[in-house]
């Protein structure tokens, strides 16, 4: 399975902030995935993440031919603006959880492994907090 993302920004949001952290996870998730089976139905997973101060409609779409998914998710706004490198990448792939969690909903999708991608998913998100003193 391939995993691909990209997003859409606010106009407050330098793309020198948001790119970044786009291609950390992206790259973190393709190597924890690169030889995992989830299954055949999704060849690719798919998402855009969007972060405006005024939330637009989250979409969870599948494409049975193709196999691939069609997603966009929201962000806090002032969490990522207002957040260090590893607090954006913390949301980017809260994001990515989040959408894992509706995806698995839909009914052509029944046999794809969800829990064990969002575990590998999960696993990347202890990179980016800092342990409680």
């Amino acid at each position: 399975m391939k995993f691909w993302t990209t997003g859409r920004i606010d106009e407050k949001i330098d793309f020198e902030i948001f790119q970044p952290v786009m291609l950390r996870v992206e790259s973190q998730i393709e190597e924890v995935i690169h030889n995992r089976d989830y299954g055949d139905e999704i060849e690719s997973y798919d998402i855009v993440i969007n972060i405006f101060e005024e939330k637009g409609d989250e979409r969870f779409k599948y494409g049975v031919k193709k196999r691939e998914t069609d997603i966009d998710v929201n962000i806090e706004h002032d969490d990522f603006l207002n957040g260090d490198f590893n607090k954006r990448c913390e949301l980017y792939l809260r994001a990515v959880l989040h959408s894992i969690d509706r995806r698995k909903l839909n009914k052509h999708l029944t046999r794809f492994k969800f829990e064990d991608f969002a575990r590998d998913i999960s696993s990347l998100i202890n990179n980016y907090t800092s342990p409680s003193v």
